[in-house]
């Protein structure tokens, strides 16, 4: 028993000292900033490329299936894998950078967008019709003026965002007032609900309030 404990404590140990650099504590935090477990999101993610270039490179293809299809199945594995161990964020990719001369610096962001491919080879790529890449520039200058900025790529609200964040606790709770026009609607009452929506369309409704005006 106590022999196992030893080699539980060494393999936490070792775990500890791989995430002990700057870098990998900053991939760490941005991954519990999107709301997953860091330690089992990281072991999907590796898994899921592992299991990936398995079937792959790895296996023989059985009789009767093209590299295509080998290829399309590696594809399915990782996806499978990514999804049961939630290990990437859906629509939003975030990096925090601690900048101290920010009104000196200029930001460059590029890069390349894929989408699924569901018929031919999927290590060809698809590239998004909109916008297959990306290139953009701002300066420190525009972001300490603007407080955020922000660049529409095409498509569904695909967008690239660069803003300010504070190292201090963001309020949990809002409030204000509003007016609401008094006009019933056609069964005698007029329904009433709060939607919210975060940037990573995190989305809270509230249950309708029943109003009817007099």
């Amino acid at each position: 028993m106590a022999e196992t404990r030893q080699q539980a404590s060494f393999a936490t140990g070792i775990w500890e000292s791989v995430f002990s650099f700057h870098f990998f504590q900053q991939f760490r935090a941005n991954i519990a900033a999107a709301g997953l477990p860091p330690r089992k999101t990281l072991i999907g993610f590796a898994l899921a490329w592992l299991i990936f270039f398995l079937i792959l490179f790895g296996i023989p293809a059985p009789a009767g299936l093209p590299q295509v299809g080998k290829a399309t199945l590696a594809v399915m594995a990782w996806a499978c894998t990514i999804w049961v161990f939630e290990a990437l964020p859906a629509g939003v990719y975030c990096a925090l950078i601690d900048i101290g001369n920010l009104a000196n610096c200029r930001i460059r962001i590029s890069g390349r967008i894929d989408g699924y491919v569901k018929v031919g080879n999927p290590l060809e790529g698809n590239p998004f019709v909109h916008c297959p890449t990306f290139d953009w520039e701002i300066s420190g200058a525009e972001l300490l003026k603007g407080g955020a900025l922000r660049k529409d790529l095409g498509g569904t609200e695909l967008f690239l965002a660069v803003e300010r964040v504070t190292d201090r606790a963001l309020p949990r709770d809002i409030g204000g007032t509003l007016e609401i026009e008094p006009a019933n609607g056609p069964h005698g009452f007029r329904p009433v609900y709060f939607y919210g929506r975060q940037t990573d369309d995190a989305k809270a409704w509230t249950s309708a309030m029943f109003i009817k005006f007099s």
